[in-house]
């Protein structure tokens, strides 16, 4: 195999594990717009939230 030859999809997968290591930023924006829309959202039952600050356990397979 050529070294200077990356494979198809070779730099997400970089990407998205250098994300689940490090997490990504989101703007202030972005995040005032998501509660505002939380708040006005019908609750989801408590057996159907991910936590954000923990891996999901399906990332992983």
């Amino acid at each position: 195999m050529d070294d200077d030859v990356r494979l198809p999809g070779y730099r997400r997968e970089q990407l998205a594990q250098a994300a689940y290591e490090e997490g990504v930023e989101i703007p202030d924006a972005l995040i005032a717009q998501l509660e505002g829309r939380a708040q006005t959202s019908v609750p989801a039952h408590p057996t159907n939230l991910t936590r954000l600050d923990t891996p999901s356990k399906k990332a992983h397979s």
